[in-house]
């Protein structure tokens, strides 16, 4: 924990958590308000790529929740603070946060006691920390809970997925074995016609209506209509229940200020309320593959939530559900957010300049 309006830190590189050379400083000062943390570092190593950079506050180690951590020793618990992108080995970015309320956390810099550098997609690879105190840190476990949380929900997604396709499996055997009956009914009833046909030629008294339909078109009729009302049915009975899903979820977490943009720039709000990404499993099932998505999985845990809306316009008509991001809009996380399908941003307040504010990068729901 810090005390000072102002302080410079030394960045060490870490191989398989044993502290190495210096690499670099974080400099942090207070303006006004505001605080600034700039970042210096090199890696080597690596030289090119993109650097996740956390904030880290320290716990007392539990030996029953962290069974493998260094007796005595404290937890780092991280918090998302940006990215950093490293060229030539060498990396450079400014970061910037309320003085205190760091990331809407509620809790002032003073709280945290240090930094945590981490190459993207390489969980294996060293790690560059700057510690604010004098105690030991036992960085191995600064990710242990949550890559075991994102295995779990991995774990989960690979469950949905067989059973998806298992449904899938099931429904395209049952079309296939209605299409076998259906084309089994329709070669009975064309041989009936046939038989009817030859019957009426042999008897010249026997004669149809040109006007009218026959007993057998009239039937293939009312089949074709019967079943268009079945599978008409069908797909509204199914889209009830994946709208009765979103709202349930409306119904039943926490709510959130409303927010007073649409996606697309029209007249309306979004109802919005608070969710995480297991709630994501409880949605329709094409919805599901968000709930591994490397960007919102960063969101949530920089955050600690994310925002489910359902649009709605002054005829209170609603205009489907979208999943928000929270997060800060900037040229640079607009380019990420698009990568990964959130390609909008909505802010919580109206606005002229996005930049720097406040909102949701958002995905329309299926």
């Amino acid at each position: 924990m810090v005390y000072w309006n102002r302080f410079i830190s030394y960045i060490f590189r870490y191989h398989e958590y044993d502290k190495c050379e210096n690499t670099g400083f974080a400099k942090v000062q207070k303006q006004n308000e505001k605080g600034k943390m700039q970042v210096n570092f090199k890696d080597q190593v690596k030289k090119e790529g993109l650097y996740s950079v956390y904030l880290y506050r320290e716990t007392l180690a539990d030996p029953e929740e962290y069974p493998e951590a260094v007796p005595d020793s404290m937890i780092p618990v991280v918090l998302y603070l940006g990215k950093l992108s490293l060229k030539s080995g060498r990396g450079e970015d400014c970061f910037t946060f309320d003085w205190n309320n760091v990331n809407h956390t509620g809790r002032p810099i003073t709280a945290w006691s240090g930094i945590i550098i981490r190459r993207m997609g390489e969980e294996e690879s060293d790690i560059f920390c700057s510690s604010w105190t004098d105690n030991i840190v036992d960085y191995s476990q600064a990710f242990a809970r949550r890559e075991a949380a994102e295995a779990e929900r991995e774990r989960r997604a690979d469950v949905a997925a067989t059973e998806y396709d298992r449904r899938r499996i099931v429904s395209e055997t049952m079309t296939e074995s209605e299409n076998m009956d259906s084309e089994s009914e329709a070669e009975t009833m064309a041989s009936e016609v046939k038989e009817t046909t030859h019957t009426d030629t042999d008897n010249p008294e026997t004669v149809l209506p040109e006007t009218e339909e026959s007993p057998d078109e009239k039937t293939f009729s009312q089949t074709d209509e019967e079943t268009e009302k079945r599978v008409t049915a069908a797909e509204v009975l199914e889209t009830m229940k994946e709208d009765g899903r979103a709202a349930e979820l409306m119904a039943n977490r926490e709510k959130l200020p409303l927010l007073p943009n649409c996606p697309d720039g029209e007249n309306g709000v979004i109802e919005c309320v608070k969710i995480n990404p297991n709630d994501i499993g409880l949605l329709n099932m094409d919805n599901w593959r968000l709930g591994v998505n490397s960007f919102l999985t960063h969101g949530f845990y920089s955050y600690k939530y994310l925002m489910l809306g359902r649009v709605l316009f002054d005829e209170e008509d609603t205009n489907g559900y979208i999943l928000g991001v929270p997060g800060e809009y900037s040229s640079k996380e607009k380019y990420l957010a698009g990568i990964f399908g959130f390609d909008r941003f909505i802010p919580v307040k109206e606005t002229r300049i996005k930049t720097g504010s406040f909102g949701y990068w958002v995905v329309d729901l299926k």
